[in-house]
């Protein structure tokens, strides 16, 4: 049973994984200019931290 409801969510949160992965990538491509700023410094640590 709680199996079930511990897939249930994995799954269910996978768009959102998907979406900080993207997200992850956009904040440490080396063209984006934004790269080393504080917001995009920020925006990396959150999604690695989400993507997990």
């Amino acid at each position: 049973m709680l199996y079930t409801l511990y897939e249930a969510g994995y799954y269910a949160s996978t768009p959102l994984r998907f979406a900080a992965r993207a997200t992850r990538e956009f904040w440490n491509s080396p063209l984006n200019p934004g790269k080393d700023s504080a917001l995009g410094r920020r925006m990396f640590a959150t999604s690695d931290l989400f993507q997990i």
